[in-house]
């Protein structure tokens, strides 16, 4: 499947996702049971305290795709970067993403405000991960961010971000955002590109996992992925970035996009 990264072309469920449909009703309700165990982090935060917090964090991680089914593989391992502050930055498809992501490169996520009010799943992944919260058509707002993830970069903390601000379906990308990438720069930080790919049982690209944002809704893509046999959510971690090799947010995005269709690419030719 050719990727494709533009900023015109827009997704759509009938040109776009792979449709499902049957079963699935015990993977939903083991998906309902892992996320009603998260809760227990999410509402004993300050009592539990980041140790605790952490552990579940990361069970929850591990688990959500386990319950829909899905198996995730890293076809190659971050490198080590002593203790540096990372940006983690990635293509953005599915909601699985961020359990995903979080479950083998754990960090807090940049988010816009409005993902409370899309289902408790999201919410859930808001309360785990304690998101940056963002406005995204509020300048001020994103400058606030933009502050606030750089000086967790600075505590040696990992941020992860979506550069693209919004789910694409696999076959298009959205262009890397160079706003957040100021952040890695201000602090210093190590830039870590990943790219996400996720198969179906035959070993073929699928768009069954895609949340297409505005048009989808979270139940119909839920019911899609755990109707759907053998999915695999495939990782691949691109060579870190040092984002003072670069002289503006705009070359450093450019090279982060540049990385993470290479890795596309590469996952590409893998069966």
């Amino acid at each position: 499947m050719e990727v494709q990264w533009n900023t015109s072309e827009r997704c759509s469920l009938d040109s776009c996702v792979q449709d499902a449909s049957g079963g699935g009703a015990l993977r939903r309700l083991r998906f309902h049971l892992v996320n009603a165990s998260g809760l227990l982090a999410a509402l004993t935060d300050r009592l539990l305290g980041d140790r605790w917090h952490g552990r579940i964090r990361s069970w929850w991680s591990r688990n959500v795709p386990r319950a829909c089914g899905v198996r995730v593989r890293v076809l190659r391992a971050p490198q080590p970067v002593g203790g540096r502050g990372v940006l983690v930055v990635a293509n953005h498809t599915s909601w699985l993403d961020m359990a995903v992501l979080n479950g083998t490169y754990p960090g807090r996520f940049v988010a816009k405000a409005g993902i409370t009010g899309e289902g408790y799943f999201l919410r859930l992944v808001a309360a785990l991960t304690r998101v940056v919260r963002i406005e995204r058509d509020d300048l001020a707002s994103v400058a606030e961010g933009i502050g606030r993830v750089a000086e967790l970069l600075r505590a040696g903390e990992t941020v992860i971000v979506f550069p693209e601000a919004c789910c694409w379906c696999g076959r298009h990308q959205g262009v890397f955002r160079p706003a957040f990438f100021q952040a890695a720069l201000d602090a210093g930080a190590v830039v870590q590109p990943a790219a996400v790919r996720y198969r179906s049982g035959s070993g073929d690209e699928t768009t069954v996992t895609a949340y297409v944002g505005d048009i989808d809704t979270f139940g119909a893509s839920l019911r899609r992925i755990t109707a759907t046999d053998g999915i695999t959510a495939d990782i691949t971690f691109l060579s870190p970035i040092e984002s003072r090799a670069h002289g503006n947010r705009r070359s450093l995005a450019r090279a982060a996009q540049e990385a993470v269709a290479a890795g596309l690419a590469t996952t590409s030719e893998r069966r």
